[in-house]
């Protein structure tokens, strides 16, 4: 049995790309793990479109902190069993 892709991304008001970018990793990831840290943009409806999206909240803080960001979609890959590959990357990359 192959293991799952997992792709993780944050996301902060990327709607002017998030579809595209939810669209073509689609086509290989198994599930995407999106953390939004507080959109205003539209962002989440458009995640909340696609499947393979799981959506989870981080409360956006005034000081930006990697570690924390990570750690919450780290956390939820977790959650997923079976044997994974997780791939990090940002919507506008």
């Amino acid at each position: 049995m192959k293991p799952k892709l997992i792709c993780l991304t944050p996301v902060y008001n990327e709607a002017w790309i998030l579809d595209r970018f939810l669209q073509c990793t689609s086509l290989w990831a198994d599930r995407i793990i999106i953390a939004d840290q507080g959109s205003t943009d539209g962002s989440i409806e458009i995640a909340q479109q696609y499947d393979k999206v799981v959506l989870v909240r981080n409360p956006r803080t005034e000081d930006f902190n990697e570690f924390s960001m990570r750690s919450i979609l780290f956390t939820e890959a977790r959650k997923i069993s079976g044997d994974k590959i997780l791939l990090s990357l940002d919507a506008d990359e």
